[in-house]
């Protein structure tokens, strides 16, 4: 499969920006298209698959991590997402991609780690993501007092 590297604008009109793998061209589209994004700019890119022995790093310092989700049409999609850390990546493919992350793991793990991924979920990553929440209404409600 090829990988081919995107700006999309979300349904807030939000740009995003990353990689989808696809078979070609036209996949990549109706894909990006059933999730609700406008298409700004699609490229084959040269990024190889993810066999990689290590994670690779942008020059921001992000990881890229590779996921298993369910759009909101209810299909099952993988991809790949940068970021400095799993929860941050976690957090935008829900809120900004509106995804329902199923797995998520650094590229380039060993098949272990991605079967311990998948069999863990993102149970953990939601609790993360709620409690950071909880403590930042907390923080607005002592403030408002």
């Amino acid at each position: 499969m090829a990988i081919f590297k995107y700006t999309v604008a979300n349904k807030q009109n939000k740009k995003l920006a990353g990689s989808i793998e696809a078979p070609d061209e036209t996949s990549a589209r109706a894909e990006l298209n059933n999730l609700g994004f406008s298409i700004l700019e699609l490229a084959l890119s040269d990024e190889v698959s993810h066999n990689e022995t290590q994670p690779e790093k942008t020059s921001e310092g992000h990881i890229k991590f590779v996921f298993e989700a369910i759009n909101p049409q209810g299909q099952k999609i993988t991809g790949t997402i940068s970021a400095l850390e799993e929860i941050a990546a976690y957090k935008r493919l829900t809120e900004e991609y509106d995804l329902t992350v199923t797995a998520i793991w650094k590229e380039g793990s060993t098949e272990d780690q991605i079967k311990s991924a998948k069999s863990h979920g993102t149970f953990s990553l939601q609790e993360m993501l709620d409690n950071e929440e909880s403590k930042k209404l907390s923080v607005e409600a002592t403030i408002s007092q």
